[in-house]
């Protein structure tokens, strides 16, 4: 009755080797109906993580953490990094780092549908986004740009926004959408000698890829995960300084540090997003299965509520990216009629359940 979900009950009009007739058989098939319903609805969030160090990309129940199973594997994928779902298939996009490409998987059951860009210079490639306009946009790595795709064919457009000056070193990280006015946000870091060299975020216009500003402030040594919260600031993972800082999304002022450094071990924060509790979930990237985790900070404060995930679970392995998902089903037009059906059984049964059956002349 779902598009996922599929409910096998046995029939309780038969009971004991008769029919059962009358009020307990209408109430019966009723329940049945009304049970399928809510089988139908039982949701499905998980949280999905990059397991970089496993090449997989693994589900994680989002209510406890626990290990549900894997969403990405197979096809070669190597190093996987930045995730979205393809919102004209749903299907799993992958940047897979080593690859220089997106990969395509089929997230319910992990199967790899095939290598979805083509064209482009995307080396060691990050973060990925969809854009306003549909199209795909995803972190060139070391080519120092952000590079757009169309979004249905993963064909290539063009170089779509450029990084700042290196001379010496030049490497483009996570990809977002946002803001005021729905620009492009990036975190880049780039090194020039004898000086010059920047460490930051980078916000270009969302239409024509122009240059607004640099982000000031703050002490980003390797910015890494973008996130914009529930208060419109914008959240950076500081990956070698083990802190979560904040900026103004207008501006690109820096406005505080959201999480100490190392606050509940955090080791190498690399991807991160808001839940729908309100909280931030950051990937702890840590260097060893031990201290590889996803940990979970207070929305509001940045306190450290615990590890979401805890070191290992599922075989996590050096986590880069996450995201946050709902797979429930969505029913079909049937099966929506006959929950309306069953829903009025029950208010029918539940309104003659003080009567008496009427007797049954083939039992008598």
């Amino acid at each position: 009755m779902g598009r996922y979900l599929s409910v096998h009950i046995r029939n309780p009009v038969y009971e004991g080797g008769f029919p059962m007739r009358g009020p307990l058989a209408t109430s019966s098939v009723a329940v049945v109906l009304w049970l399928s319903c809510q089988a139908t609805a039982l949701a499905q969030q998980e949280w999905l993580v990059s397991s970089s160090g496993t090449n997989e990309v693994l589900r994680y129940d989002a209510v406890t953490g626990s290990f549900v199973g894997i969403a990405a594997q197979g096809g070669g994928l190597n190093t996987p990094a930045g995730l979205t779902l393809n919102p004209n298939n749903g299907q799993l996009l992958v940047v897979g780092a080593q690859n220089n490409a997106v990969l395509q998987f089929n997230p319910l059951t992990s199967a790899f549908l095939g290598t979805f860009t083509s064209g482009g210079t995307l080396t060691i490639p990050d973060g990925l986004s969809y854009g306003p306009d549909g199209n795909l946009y995803v972190s060139g790595g070391t080519t120092n740009s952000v590079q757009r795709f169309n979004g249905i064919t993963g064909s290539f457009i063009n170089n779509f926004a450029t990084g700042a000056a290196g001379n010496l070193f030049t490497a483009l990280f996570d990809v977002r959408f946002g803001g005021p006015n729905s620009d492009l946000y990036f975190t880049n870091q780039t090194v020039n000698i004898p000086s010059g060299s920047f460490s930051g975020i980078r916000r270009h216009d969302g239409s024509t890829g122009a240059h607004i500003w640099n982000s000031s402030g703050g002490s980003l040594g390797t910015p890494a995960g973008i996130a914009f919260g529930p208060d419109g600031l914008l959240y950076v993972a500081n990956a070698s300084g083990n802190n979560i800082q904040r900026f103004n999304a207008s501006t690109g002022a820096f406005v505080s540090t959201f999480v100490a450094a190392g606050s509940g071990g955090l080791a190498r924060p690399y991807g991160m997003a808001f839940g729908p509790d309100g909280h931030l979930y950051v990937a702890s990237y840590g260097g060893s299965l031990a201290t590889s985790t996803v940990k979970r900070f207070d929305g509001t404060t940045g306190a450290f509520i615990g590890d979401f995930v805890t070191g290992g679970s599922g075989g996590l392995n050096n986590p880069t990216y996450l995201m946050y998902v709902d797979f429930t089903p969505i029913p079909e037009p049937t099966s929506l009629v006959l929950c309306a059906v069953a829903a009025a059984a029950v208010v029918v049964v539940r309104r003659r359940s003080g009567t008496q059956a009427p007797a049954d002349p083939e039992l008598e």
